[in-house]
């Protein structure tokens, strides 16, 4: 009972602090495909400007999904919305008690759905680091949402981190989820079919926002870094506090422990000679199975195929006329 006590009291201080804090701005968002090097991102800016990254959550997805009304207006409103909101696993990386969440909203009612995302943001800078300049999101899926976040925060930004897609298969085909412990991927085509759909949905967000929107490219960030991370800065509008750690926001990214050892070189900056080495670990036949799906988007993103057009035209057809080949044969056999 003590440490509940003091937990609330704890809790109260810190959003006593945040009062005294500037106005909170729009949050800027940070889209990607997973493996694109979004955690180094994150941690890079967290460590060198003035900015707060909380652990990746569903929160914000799930809201938008799953609540249709646009004010939370009563007290069942809250209970609905908050059930909601703790059914994601991921939101308990944030450590804001419902029971404090629940006093602090209740006592905000009526409330917008934006104002309501904007107390949760608070409470955890509040927690976290009250003296934040800036509040980041990075969430790859909220890309799907994109529209209905500028509604919400008409002033927030998007940071898409684009990598090539075959280094993302070759990362994510290594990589062992937290939760099933088997790998993110191993079917080169879903991931080229994937990671098509993401990179043409950032393009997307851009041609449609083109002042709120920076493509950074992964390669970029690992080769010309520091340009990168200036850049970066200087499109969020916050210094950038050049090979040193910010005295202001926090001093890295709160990788969760959930995730094991996915992330675990996080504070080591990429090699650019691993830049390719999924050339190396990816097989032939892997990567022409990737390119054949997306060749037009790696060529777009201007990386360099492995396999020329036509080579990859015919290799589809010969797939094609294998898979009509078998489909008849399995027909064949049922009606003997």
């Amino acid at each position: 009972m003590r440490k509940a006590v003091q937990a609330n009291a704890s809790f109260h201080e810190h959003m006593l602090m945040n009062d005294q804090c500037p106005n909170f701005l729009d949050p800027f968002f940070i889209l990607y495909d997973s493996r694109s090097g979004s955690t180094f991102l994150a941690n890079q800016l967290a460590r060198c400007s003035d900015v707060l990254i909380p652990p990746e959550s569903n929160f914000l997805q799930l809201l938008l999904n799953q609540y249709e009304k646009s004010v939370i207006e009563n007290s069942e409103d809250l209970k609905t919305v908050l059930n909601i909101i703790y059914s994601d696993p991921k939101f308990s990386d944030w450590q804001l008690s419902r029971e404090n969440i629940n006093a602090l909203l209740a006592n905000k009612l009526p409330l917008k759905q934006r104002d309501l995302i904007i107390e949760l943001c608070k409470a955890y800078q509040a927690s976290a680091c009250p003296r934040a300049a800036l509040f980041g999101v990075k969430k790859g899926n909220y890309m799907y949402h994109y529209k209905e976040i500028k509604t919400l925060f008409p002033k927030s930004k998007f940071a898409a981190l684009i990598r090539d897609g075959r280094a993302i298969f070759n990362s994510k085909k290594t990589t062992i989820h937290s939760a099933s412990r088997a790998p993110l991927e191993t079917d080169p085509i879903r991931a080229a079919k994937q990671w098509t759909e993401r990179v043409s949905t950032m393009r997307e967000i851009q041609k449609e926002y083109p002042e709120d929107v920076l493509i950074i490219k992964y390669e970029n960030l690992v080769t010309m870094h520091e340009g990168e991370m200036q850049r970066a800065c200087e499109f969020l509008e916050i210094p950038y506090h050049r090979g040193k750690a910010s005295q202001v926001a926090a001093k890295q990214y709160d990788v969760p422990q959930r995730y094991g050892s996915s992330h675990e070189n996080i504070d080591k900056r990429p090699l650019s000679s691993r830049i390719d080495a999924w050339k190396e670990s990816l097989t032939e036949s892997e990567i022409r199975k990737y390119e054949m799906v997306a060749f037009a988007a790696l060529k777009r993103e201007n990386y360099v195929l492995e396999n020329s057009p036509p080579s990859l035209l015919l290799y589809w057809c010969l797939c094609f006329v294998r898979r009509v080949y078998w489909k008849a044969a399995r027909v064949a056999r049922g009606k003997n």
